[in-house]
């Protein structure tokens, strides 16, 4: 049977067609008579520790559907890879939502096709492959909203324009909503209180978690990482066996690397192994000290592209001074994360040098495009405002990766935020090690 036999086009009750402003959608399976599921959830935390938490919770969700569930995925809502691999790693068959934005249509020459036009104009994705690569006998599961076809009366939609379409849809065409986190007064919440006060789907259960998940401060979030918990930390600069020049008593001596926490995958992990390690609780501790035990135990400091102008893959250190670290220390909101945080590792700089690490060239955009290839991993655009200033950084940069191999002993101190942790690092890695930590005000 072709995929156009097998598609069913199914008209949406008066609430439903309010809400998303369409009549009918397509509805195709390749195991009819599965109960749609709709798994939502507001806006995903970045910080690993936290997402951690929400996957505990979906999996309570997912583990917890009847066999006959099947999950309704939408690529733009929050959390859909997670959702997707976890259903994956279940054998939970999903059914995919598309919506106009994702054909080849505009969306406003969508709002005046006519019905039996716009089923002529959706056939082909039956013919592709899951991945829209290529033609192939495999149908996907999918659930297609279409143009609305008559009028009916839209005050329950305008009541909820502002909420994205996909989070209406989700409420809209699933048989069971299953909520995992709820911001307050966020889109899923208006979805939620609109829900309830609809009389017609009073009959359709809306769960919601029932473990509490609540947010925590940025200055909370810097400390995660194992013993940050201690309040009896000396707040003197301390260290065993320093060597006699060291990056606090000579500071122009030294390159400092500091580490910060990990939202998201490793530089070298793949983002597929990030979620299947959240998803599975293996994902470890991802704080500036768990990043920091990371490179140690790996001897490598991982070059990274992210924020380099060219895509270049870089290790970058600062001249700043250790000891300015608290002064310096601050939350970047457009990047969501502190600067500066009491672990890393310090080099020195004639080391350093003899390996190819060499100062940033802070320069204009039009000095940019006259560099030449080999000089671009070393360009930083020149930005000096009341909330930003580059400059003041003193960033330099080493191309790929930077064995810790190639330091000797004395060329080498790590740095981190309590005793305890820089006597264990000491002892289990070798390195000479300080303890460097916050003021009171930062802990």
């Amino acid at each position: 049977m072709s995929g156009s036999e097998k598609l069913q086009f199914k008209s949406l009750d008066h609430t439903a067609a309010c809400w998303l402003g369409l009549q009918e959608v397509a509805i195709w399976s390749s195991e009819p008579g599965l109960r749609v599921v709709a798994v939502v959830s507001s806006r995903l935390p970045r910080q690993t520790a936290r997402l951690r938490n929400w996957a505990a919770r979906l999996a309570d969700v997912l583990d917890s559907l009847s066999s006959q569930s099947a999950v309704l995925i939408c690529q733009s809502c929050a959390g859909h890879p997670l959702l997707q691999r976890a259903c994956e790693l279940r054998g939970i068959p999903t059914l995919r939502l598309l919506l106009p934005e994702y054909s080849n249509e505009s969306t406003d020459n969508f709002g005046r096709l006519s019905f039996s036009t716009w089923k002529r104009a959706w056939m082909p994705l039956f013919q592709m492959d899951p991945s829209g690569k290529g033609a192939s006998s495999v149908i996907p599961s999918v659930i297609v909203a279409g143009p609305q076809t008559g009028s009916s009366d839209q005050r329950a939609g305008q009541r909820l324009r502002a909420v994205p379409i996909h989070d209406r849809a989700m409420f809209a065409l699933a048989d069971e909503i299953r909520v995992v986190d709820m911001r307050a007064n966020g889109n899923v919440c208006r979805l939620v209180q609109a829900f309830r006060n609809e009389k017609c789907w009073q009959g359709v259960p809306l769960i919601t978690a029932s473990r509490e998940f609540s947010a925590a401060t940025p200055a909370a979030l810097s400390r995660c990482g194992p013993g940050s918990e201690s309040t009896g930390c000396d707040q003197n600069w301390s260290g065993g066996n320093l060597t006699e020049k060291n990056p606090l008593s000579d500071p122009q001596d030294w390159l400092i690397h500091w580490t910060r926490e990990c939202r998201g995958a490793w530089p070298d992990e793949s983002q597929q192994d990030y979620f299947d390690a959240v998803l599975t609780g293996a994902a470890g501790d991802r704080s500036g000290f768990g990043a920091l035990r990371r490179i140690l135990s790996q001897g490598i400091v991982r070059g990274s592209s992210l924020a380099i102008r060219g895509g270049h893959r870089v290790v970058s250190l600062t001249a700043v001074p250790l000891g300015e670290f608290r002064e310096r220390r601050v939350y970047r909101r457009h990047r969501q994360r502190f600067d500066f945080e009491p672990w890393g590792l310090a080099f020195r700089k004639s080391a350093l040098r003899k390996l190819g690490a060499a100062p940033v060239h802070y320069a204009s955009e039009t000095e940019w495009k006259n560099l030449a290839d080999d000089q671009q991993p070393w360009y930083q655009k020149h930005i000096r405002t009341s909330s930003l200033d580059a400059v003041a950084e003193k960033e330099w940069r080493l191309c790929g990766d930077l064995s810790l191999c190639d330091f000797a002993a004395r060329d080498l101190i790590i740095f981190t935020n309590l005793p305890g942790e820089a006597a264990d690092l000491q002892r289990e890695f070798g390195y000479t090690a300080l303890c460097v930590p916050m003021t009171d005000d930062a802990r």
